[in-house]
């Protein structure tokens, strides 16, 4: 297929979809095959695959850049890197210190082994950006262009809420709060056109409720942390405020922090002149690119 032909397969949303799914399939194939087991995540191929995929599709579209799709690098990078893990570390504290206030009692944990460690953070990283890759990456940006903000951010939203429903110990709250953090995470993306923001966030934020709070991770538990608090002798009406086993994130704290953390990235987030100007740019190329195919 010549660029020419790929730049106007890729100019339909669906289609992107579609070649984006094939291709990381393919190149997580090819990592099984060739990772020796010893070696072989499937949470960091996975994201590898994924990053890979990305930066072909982005690649091959028309008038587009390799970054486009919401890694660009610089300045503005390293901002909305900070914006997100400032949020998302205020937001660790603020529930730290409920949970004191609660009467929780700080345990401090033996430090795992550095190698550990590393690899605890490489495949939270790896996990965290896999799904925004997926999420924010291309599928809320091919319905951002078919259907505008409002139904690619209710469709990714729920998306992302599904995916979580057979994680273990969901309760109601959590499966509303993981929704929410979907609008948080599509709002994060659309107010920079960036995935670094989302991105950020994801990662210490399921980075530090592990390790400095002991919470499971929408259910999950890698049964290591630096520090937590004890919340074992509270009653069951209790738990809805700390999120039983499924972790924090089934806490109606959280849904408030959810709440406030979008509000906040809509007053201060914006997008870099340059990305806007590729963005609008391919756009209006693969417009004319679909009206062209229509019409001839």
């Amino acid at each position: 297929m010549t660029k020419s032909r790929f730049n106007k397969f890729l100019a339909y949303w669906y289609k992107r979809i579609l070649i984006f799914g094939i291709i990381t399939i393919i190149i997580f194939l090819i990592f099984n095959f060739l990772i020796p087991k010893e070696f072989n995540y499937n949470e960091i191929n996975i994201f590898i695959s994924l990053l890979i995929a990305s930066l072909i599709v982005e690649s091959g579209r028309a008038e587009s850049r390799w970054f486009a799709f919401g890694v660009l690098p610089g300045r503005w990078m390293l901002k909305e890197l900070f914006i997100g893990f400032a949020i998302a570390i205020i937001s660790i504290v603020i529930f730290f210190g409920f949970l004191y206030f609660l009467g929780g009692v700080l345990i401090i944990a033996k430090l795992p082994d550095t190698g550990t460690l590393t690899l605890l953070l490489l495949i939270i990283f790896c996990s965290s950006a896999a799904e925004e890759l997926i999420v924010r990456g291309i599928i809320l940006q091919a319905l951002l262009d078919r259907f505008g903000k409002t139904m690619a951010i209710l469709t990714t939203s729920f998306v992302f809420g599904f995916a979580h429903l057979s994680n273990p110990n969901l309760n109601v709250i959590g499966i509303i709060n993981v929704m929410i953090a979907g609008i948080f995470f599509s709002v994060a993306y659309i107010s920079t056109r960036s995935l670094w923001l989302p991105i950020s966030f994801h990662f210490v934020w399921n980075a530090g409720i592990q390790l400095f709070l002991g919470s499971a991770v929408s259910g999950y538990n890698y049964g290591y942390y630096l520090m937590k608090l004890d919340i074992s002798k509270f009653n069951s009406f209790s738990k809805w405020l700390v999120g039983g086993d499924f972790g924090i994130e089934g806490s109606i704290i959280t849904t408030i922090i959810l709440m406030l953390s979008i509000f906040i990235v809509l007053k201060i987030s914006h997008i870099s002149p340059y990305i806007a100007s590729i963005i609008f740019k391919r756009n209006y190329k693969e417009s004319e690119l679909i009206y062209n195919l229509i019409n001839s």
